[in-house]
């Protein structure tokens, strides 16, 4: 078996256990003026996201799946004519949209509150993504910002990670998580013109 496909099956069994709604209860609500009125209706933004804010403490309800028709409306359409590297990165995106809507749908389900299984749960997507952005050869003119777009999610999951290990939200979680969610969309967004791929598609909402 490879290191990509090990890293897979890792990632892979970790948002399976994470989705299962096995975690702890803390949980962190999302403003409203932040979030998307209708799920369901993907919302033209550069990698959106929905930052969080105080805690509160409720148990995480079951939430539905996304439809096929969900996940295909958030893929990163491949313009005619782009590069290998440019389908390269749209492919690791899309692949991770599924997982992502999933992360979305269980936190509205919760009344847009963020618990600490949806943290285990983004961390177990990002592995795959940054698997599969790593696999990447990307032209000199992108190399750079496709760095900078792993350094990004490195430092989210670092501080997902960090929470996790504390088992709390800790009163500053929002702001830092803001702050970080939105290096990393803005990086992603700065990769994406490079490659000259257009803007995501839906505005999921990130722990």
């Amino acid at each position: 078996m490879t290191h990509r496909s090990a890293a897979r099956l890792v990632a892979t069994a970790a948002l399976l256990l994470a989705l299962a709604g096995c975690a702890a209860p803390a949980a962190h609500t999302l403003p409203t003026d932040t979030v998307g009125a209708d799920r369901a209706v993907p919302i033209p933004v550069s990698d959106g996201h929905a930052p969080v804010s105080p805690p509160a403490r409720s148990a995480p309800p079951a939430a539905e799946q996304p439809s096929a028709a969900e996940i295909r409306a958030c893929w990163t359409e491949v313009p005619a004519g782009a590069t290998r590297a440019a389908r390269a990165y749209a492919a690791a995106l899309n692949a991770a949209t599924s997982a992502g809507l999933a992360i979305d749908h269980k936190i509205h389900a919760a009344g847009d509150k963020v618990h600490l299984d949806d943290l285990s749960s983004q961390l177990a997507v990002d592995a795959t993504l940054v698997v599969d952005v790593q696999a990447i050869e990307f032209p000199d003119n992108a190399a750079p910002a496709a760095a900078d777009f792993l350094a990004a999610v490195r430092a989210y999951d670092e501080f997902l990670s960090a929470t996790l290990q504390a088992g709390d939200f800790g009163e500053d979680y929002g702001d830092v998580d803001s702050h970080l969610i939105e290096q990393r969309g803005r990086r992603s967004s700065h990769l994406r013109d490079v490659l000259d791929l257009p803007r995501a598609g839906c505005n999921l909402r990130r722990p």
